[in-house]
C-alpha cells in the first residue's frame, strides 16, 4: 500500500530511528536486556504464563516445566549477545530461558527458548553448560515455527516487526502486517501492535480442528475474539482444561499466538454475517480506483486490516477490506461439512474447486518459502568407521564360531550356498579364514612334516599380499569394506517429501552387500536423552539418525556418518540392516532383498512398533501396498512374529533389558513413541542348533578341538 509523501517521510524518520545501531532494537539500549531492559543482574522477577483453554495444545505441561527448571538451576545470569552475525541484541541468561510470548502451560508458544540454543555442532543443547550459540528470536520465522515447520523457521533472510521481537520471511508475513518502509522492505508493524476488534458477530459454523459441523450450539466452543469455533471432542482429545467462566471471555491460542494465515493464502471471510472464500492481498494491490472506496486505504495504512479478492468465479474480481480476526484459513479438505452450503452458489463452488485441485500443499507438504534455498548436499561429517567404535564389544558369554569348514565352490567360499554357521549366526569369518582353509587342505593332501610346514608358512606368507578380489571367503564384507567405495553405485539426493534419499547410480543384484550403517556409538542412556528433548519440540521437519546396535549402545548418524544415513522408510524396501559381528564387535550392514535398477531409491523398512495412545509418521514411500503410517499397532505387530533382534525399529529403546544384540533404525522424519518388540522363529533357531550339532559330530570324529556354541538368542529373520 503506497503511504503518502507525508506518512512516507514520518515512517522513514522512525525507521532511522530505530535503526540507530545498524539492526533494529525496539527502543532498548544497545547494552540493555531486550527482556527485562536492564544490563545488570535482574531481581527476582516473576515472567507470568497466561493460562489457555484453547485446543491448540502442542506441547505438554512437561514441556514448560522442563524449560523453568532448566532456568533455575542455571547458575549464570550475564549479558549474552545475540551469536547471529551482526546482530546486535543482548538478553541476559536467565531472562531468555524463561522468555514467552502467548503461552500457557497447556498451549503452544510463539518462542521456545531451548530451541534457539545450540552446541557446538548447531544442534539442540540439552547441557546449557556446553551451549556454544544462543540465537534471539528475530532469525526465525514466526510463520513456519507456528506451522511446526521449525528447520525452515531458521533458514533464509527476514522482515522483522519495528515494535516487538519477532520475524517473518517475506513471503511468511501475517495478515494485518504493515509494510513500513515500501522501498527496503525491511520492516512491518505486525497486528500484535493494533486494537483491532472483530466486526462479525458469528463464528464459523465448524470445529476449526476436526472440521465437522456441530450438532447443537451446546457443542460448540465459541472465540471471542475471532471468528474460530472448536468442538468439546477436540478439546477432551487434546486434554486442554476446559475453563470459560461467565465473566472472562474464551481466547483461543490462534488469537494468544496471532497464528493467522499468510498474506496470499486462501481464507473464509466475514460479509455481512455470512462467510466466503475469498484470497488475501497486499495493500499495494488494491486498485486505484477503490482508494476512496469505503475507507479502503484508511484502514490498509493500520495493522490489523488485510484486502481481500473474493472467489466468484467472475471475470472481474470484487475486493473488500477486513480485520485480520474476521478471517480463517480454507478448510483442509473440500470434503468438509462448510462446502455443501456453498453448492447452492454454482459459480463460487466451481472456482473453490479449482483451487483445491492446483493449490499448494499446506503442513509438512508446504513448499519452501522463497527466500530458503533447498539444499543441494546433506550436512554432516563424513568417516569411514564408527566413531567410538569399540565401545559395541560383543558380550563375553558370547563367542564367535571362529574358523568354518567350507569348502571352495567355483572359487568361492562362505556363501549362502555354504550354510557357513558364521554367515548364519551374523558373524563375519577371521581374518585368517581363507589361510586356515588351506592349511587345512594342505594337511590333508599328505606328505612329510617338513612339506606339511614348508606349504602352511607359503600360505600364511601369502595371505596379506592377496587383493580382496583373490580371497576366496565372501563372510568378510565389513572387514574390508570402504565408504569411498560408496559412490561408485550410490548418491544423496534430495526427494520431495522425505528430506534426502539414497539412489542407485547402476544396477544392483539381489543378495548384495551394499555398505555399512555408521556414525558415533553412544550409550543408550544418552542416546534417549536427545530424542526425548527433541521431541518437546514437535518439529515436523526435524530428522532422526539413530540405530539401536545393542541393548546399551545405539549408531548416532546425525553428524558424522555416510551415505547409510540417507536411506528411508518404505513399506515394500528393497534392502534390509543387519547386526553382524566383526572381531567381537557389533557393526550394521546394510544388503539388497531384491534386484535394484539404476535411478531407484534405496530404502529399508524402519517396521516401528506404535504404542496405544499415539499417532504413527504419515508414509510417502508410494508403494502399492503402503501402510500409509510408518509402524503397526502394538499388538498387532507382535502376531506378524517379527524376528527378535533384527527388526527395523524406529526411535525409543526396548523395555526389556533382555539379552542379544538387536538392529534398528530411526526415522529420517519426525516420530516419536515406539518400542521395540520381540519374537522367535523357531524354524531358524532349529536350523541353526542343527547346524551346531552337525559341526560338533564332525570335529568329535576327526579328533580336534570342539569350539564352543554358544545358546543364541538371536534368530535370522
Amino acid at each position: 500500500m503506497a503511504l503518502s509523501d507525508k506518512e512516507s517521510d514520518d515512517s522513514k524518520e522512525d525507521d532511522s530511528k530505530e535503526d540507530r545501531w545498524g539492526r533494529r532494537q525496539f527502543s532498548v539500549g544497545k547494552r540493555e536486556c531486550f527482556i527485562c531492559e536492564k544490563m545488570n543482574g535482574i531481581d527476582d522477577r516473576k515472567f507470568v504464563r497466561r493460562f489457555s483453554t484453547s485446543v491448540e495444545s502442542n506441547y505438554s505441561g512437561e514441556h514448560a516445566t522442563t524449560i523453568d527448571r532448566d532456568a533455575s538451576v542455571f547458575g549464570q545470569n550475564k549479558i549474552r549477545k545475540c551469536s547471529f552475525p551482526s546482530c546486535t541484541l543482548r538478553f541476559h541468561e536467565n531472562c531468555f530461558l524463561v522468555f514467552t510470548e502467548g503461552s500457557s502451560p497447556n498451549g503452544p508458544s510463539d518462542f521456545l527458548p531451548r530451541i534457539h540454543i545450540l552446541d557446538r555442532n548447531g544442534d539442540l543443547c540439552i547441557n546449557l553448560k556446553d551451549s556454544k550459540k544462543w540465537i534471539c528470536p528475530q532469525h526465525e520465522c514466526n510463520f513456519c515455527h507456528q506451522e511446526l515447520l521449525r528447520t525452515r523457521a531458521f533458514q533464509g533472510k527476514f522482515i522483522r516487526c519495528v515494535k516487538c521481537v519477532f520475524a517473518w520471511h517475506r513471503s511468511c508475513v501475517i495478515v494485518g502486517s504493515l509494510h513500513m518502509d515500501q522501498k527496503r522492505d525491511r520492516y512491518v508493524l505486525c497486528p500484535r501492535h493494533n486494537s483491532v476488534k472483530r466486526v462479525s458477530k458469528r463464528n464459523i459454523p465448524y470445529c476449526i480442528k476436526c472440521e465437522n459441523s456441530f450438532d447443537n450450539e451446546s457443542q460448540e466452543m465459541a472465540c471471542d475474539f475471532c471468528i474460530r469455533s472448536f468442538c468439546h471432542n477436540c478439546v477432551r482429545k487434546n486434554k486442554t482444561k476446559e475453563v470459560k467462566v461467565e465473566s472472562n471471555p474464551f481466547v483461543c491460542d490462534f488469537c494468544r499466538c496471532f497464528d493467522f494465515p499468510r498474506i496470499g493464502d486462501y481464507v473464509l471471510a466475514t460479509y455481512k454475517s455470512k462467510f466466503w472464500p475469498a484470497r488475501t492481498l497486499h495493500a499495494d494491490l488494491l486498485p486505484v480506483s477503490l482508494y476512496s472506496v469505503n475507507n479502503f486505504i484508511e484502514k490498509l495504512r493500520k495493522p490489523g486490516y488485510v484486502l481481500v479478492e473474493w472467489i466468484e468465479g467472475l471475470n472481474v474480481p470484487n475486493y473488500d477490506v477486513v480485520t485480520c480476526r474476521d478471517l480463517v484459513s480454507f478448510p483442509k479438505t473440500l470434503s468438509c461439512s462448510f462446502w455443501n452450503r456453498m453448492k447452492i452458489h454454482a459459480n463460487i463452488y466451481k472456482a473453490t474447486e479449482a483451487i483445491y485441485a492446483n493449490s499448494k500443499a499446506v503442513g509438512i507438504k508446504r513448499p519452501l518459502p522463497r527466500e530458503v534455498k533447498a539444499e543441494i548436499l546433506p550436512k554432516y561429517t563424513r568417516i569411514k568407521t564408527n566413531i567410538n567404535m569399540r565401545l559395541a564389544r560383543a558380550r563375553s558369554n558370547i563367542a564367535e564360531f571362529g574358523h568354518c569348514v567350507c569348502e571352495s565352490i567355483n572359487g568361492k567360499r562362505c556363501t549362502v550356498a555354504h550354510g557357513c554357521l558364521n554367515r548364519i549366526s551374523m558373524t563375519e569369518c577371521p581374518e585368517d579364514c581363507d589361510a586356515t582353509y588351506f592349511e587345512r587342505r594342505n594337511a590333508l593332501t599328505g606328505g612329510t612334516k617338513r612339506q606339511v610346514l614348508k606349504r602352511t608358512a607359503g600360505v600364511h606368507g601369502n595371505e596379506n599380499s592377496l587383493l580382496l578380489s583373490q580371497k576366496m571367503c565372501t563372510n568378510n564384507f565389513l572387514r574390508y569394506h570402504d565408504t569411498n567405495d560408496d559412490k561408485l553405485f550410490m548418491e544423496e539426493k534430495p526427494t520431495k517429501l522425505k528430506g534426502f534419499g539414497a539412489f542407485a547410480k547402476c544396477d544392483i543384484n539381489e543378495s548384495t552387500d551394499l555398505t555399512e550403517y555408521i556414525g558415533q556409538v553412544i550409550t543408550k542412556e544418552e542416546y534417549l536423552e536427545k530424542l526425548r528433548f527433541r521431541s518437546l519440540f514437535n518439529d515436523l521437519e526435524a530428522s532422526y539418525f539413530g540405530m539401536q546396535l545393542t541393548n546399551d549402545f545405539y549408531v548416532d548418524a546425525r553428524n558424522y556418518g555416510s551415505i547409510a544415513r540417507s536411506f528411508n522408510h518404505s513399506c515394500e524396501p528393497n534392502t534390509k540392516v543387519d547386526a553382524v559381528t566383526v572381531d567381537g564387535i557389533y557393526r550394521l550392514k546394510i544388503s539388497t532383498i531384491k534386484n535394484i535398477k539404476k535411478d531407484e531409491e534405496l530404502t529399508f523398512d524402519y517396521d516401528t512398533e506404535i504404542t496405544d495412545g499415539l499417532v504413527g509418521m504419515e508414509c510417502f514411500c508410494g508403494s502399492k501396498n503402503c501402510r500409509l503410517i510408518i509402524g503397526k499397532k502394538a499388538n498387532a505387530a507382535r502376531k506378524t512374529g517379527i524376528v527378535k533382534g533384527y527388526s527395523m525399529l524406529n526411535e525409543q529403546t526396548n523395555n526389556d533389558n533382555g539379552e542379544g544384540i538387536q538392529s534398528r533404525t530411526t526415522g529420517f522424519e519426525n516420530f516419536s513413541g515406539v518400542i521395540i518388540y520381540e519374537n522367535s522363529n523357531h524354524c531358524d533357531r532349529e536350523h541353526i542348533e542343527r547346524k551346531q550339532r552337525k559341526h560338533a559330530k564332525e570335529n568329535t570324529q576327526k579328533k580336534t578341538k570342539l569350539v564352543r556354541f554358544p545358546d543364541f538368542d538371536l534368530i535370522l529373520p
